[in-house]
């Protein structure tokens, strides 16, 4: 017998083999429920006010608010506006930043001409923000231009990044890489154009 199936196991292709290994491996998989749809992560919806913990900053969304371009922020196009989400940012690291454009998106914001902050201004003075340093909070206007063609929002939702403290594969360095959303924060949108 162990005979006969060694002349059949050297006349079945290999890829067959393969394939009646694979099929039961899946029925011995389905039987766990390894087949079953894995639920999505669910990102926290948190209130305007909350501080949020991402990383290498936290970030307290104060407001969204229309701008003037007679505030001293001249646009691209004359008749547009400028879309800000003022927020409090506190570098938690030991290390001056000068990533916080990549903290905050916007999602369903139509007429924006750009997905990345296109102005970073400290709000306390409108001047622009070139780095933040550790263990200072200031509060902070991420500013997008946005068209006047479109209908204007009354809320818009801020989509808040953070980053992982991690190994660097390529260098072997320790950094803040890899940025995910952390949050969704849904604020009321300000007129402060007049």
């Amino acid at each position: 017998m162990p005979s006969s199936l060694n002349r059949l196991a050297r006349k079945v292709p290999f890829r067959w083999f393969a394939g009646v290994v694979a099929v039961i491996g899946l029925g011995v998989s389905a039987l766990f429920h390894g087949l079953a749809p894995v639920a999505a992560a669910q990102t926290p919806t948190v209130a305007p006010g909350k501080v949020i913990d991402a990383g290498p900053w936290k970030v307290t969304v104060v407001d969204t608010r229309l701008l003037s371009s007679s505030t001293g922020l001249k646009t691209t196009t004359d008749g547009d506006h400028w879309f800000a989400v003022v927020a409090t940012v506190d570098d938690t690291t030991n290390d001056s930043r000068e990533d916080m454009g990549d903290i905050v998106r916007l999602s369903h914001v139509a007429g924006l001409t750009a997905v990345a902050p296109q102005v970073i201004l400290l709000a306390s003075d409108a001047t622009t923000l070139g780095y933040l340093n550790p263990g200072m909070p200031e509060r902070v206007a991420f500013a997008w231009e946005q068209s006047s063609k479109v209908p204007l929002p009354t809320t818009a939702q801020i989509v808040i990044y953070g980053k992982t403290l991690r190994e660097n594969s390529l260098d072997g360095t320790t950094d803040w890489l890899s940025p995910h959303v952390v949050a969704d924060v849904t604020a009321p949108v300000l007129d402060k154009r007049t």
